[in-house]
């Protein structure tokens, strides 16, 4: 490479780069390094501070100091040839905004485990509340027919223990997905069927048609089922006590994406918060975990897709999901 080139090169990167003789003079320092410590520093400033970072004579890689208002990454690395050490380089690099976001995320990730910690507490006392409260009355009675029904609720609230492990494990787990092309008319008419919902939900186009048609997604057939069957049981649970019910699903076929509307009616006396619904352990059901809606955008995000959801005119809410064709 061109002697000048890399001369200009090491001139205008934003990386401050150091370079010393044998007997550690400075023998150049471009413009970066300045620009890192202090605009106004003067030579004999800039000099006693660059020899301050080097105190010790071995060498080092992406040691992390504090200089000011500013953390700094530093790397010194020897320069040898054949007839032995010719001089060094010392590369200083700002990394406070990198320092800074990865403090607030660790911050982010110790508030949310605090927050499930406590969450779990919680509702594992409110269950074992619950089962030795029922337990009690079974040892009390001598009625077959309240036995059963005491025996009943406790098995329903162990499911619903279960529920909120399985949920917590999808929460927490960080994995990569294996993507596939599949058809998403035929996903979602297998889970329509298995629900034995047909009746209840109508499966269309953009045009409020029947599909007639494949339209082919990049998808984790798992996790996307997950997804939907997450969303289907809640809308079946909004109309569940409505007299007129409006539940059905609408597909966009675009040309990188697909968007899947999930459309239902709902109490329109009943107020649900949009801007909570995507955060963990908020639920408008009596015994929901709310995670279910949190982990559907975490798996969606996991596809390069988006999940959104607004008011509609029938009083309920419209889910929309885009996915990569």
């Amino acid at each position: 490479m061109n002697k000048d080139l890399v001369l200009f090169l090491i001139k205008k990167i934003d990386i401050g780069i150091v370079f010393f003789d044998e007997e550690y003079n400075i023998s150049y320092i471009n413009d970066a390094v300045k620009n890192i410590l202090d605009m106004d520093i003067s030579d004999e400033e800039l000099e006693n501070t660059i020899y301050l970072f080097i105190a010790y004579k071995e060498d080092f890689e992406r040691k992390i100091v504090r200089y000011n208002s500013k953390v700094l990454e530093l790397s010194k690395k020897k320069i040898i040839n054949d007839e032995g050490m010719i001089g060094a380089i010392l590369l200083i690099k700002d990394v406070s905004l990198e320092k800074l976001t990865e403090e607030v995320e660790k911050q982010k990730l110790e508030q949310d485990k605090e927050q499930l910690a406590k969450y779990i507490a919680h509702e594992v006392r409110n269950s074992l509340n619950l089962i030795s409260g029922f337990t009690e009355l079974i040892q009390e009675s001598n009625e077959i027919s309240d036995i059963k029904e005491n025996i009943k609720v406790i098995f329903d609230e162990t499911k619903r223990m279960e529920k909120m492990v399985s949920d917590i494990l999808d929460y927490t787990k960080r994995e990569p997905l294996t993507l596939n092309r599949k058809n998403i008319v035929d996903i979602i008419e297998k889970l329509i069927k298995y629900k034995n919902i047909d009746n209840i939900i109508k499966l269309v186009d953009e045009n409020d048609n029947p599909i007639n048609k494949e339209i082919f997604v990049m998808v984790n057939e798992d996790k996307i089922k997950q997804v939907f069957l997450n969303l289907i049981d809640n809308g079946l649970s909004a109309i569940e006590d409505l007299d007129e019910k409006i539940f059905f699903i609408k597909l966009i076929d675009k040309e990188n994406s697909v968007e899947i509307h999930f459309i239902t009616n709902y109490d329109k006396n009943s107020f649900i918060s949009l801007a909570e619904l995507f955060k963990p352990y908020y639920t408008t059901k009596n015994k929901g975990t709310g995670l279910g809606l949190v982990i559907c955008k975490k798996i969606v995000e996991e596809h390069n897709g988006k999940i959104d959801v607004y008011k509609n005119e029938f009083h309920g809410l419209t889910f929309v999901i885009d996915l990569k064709k």
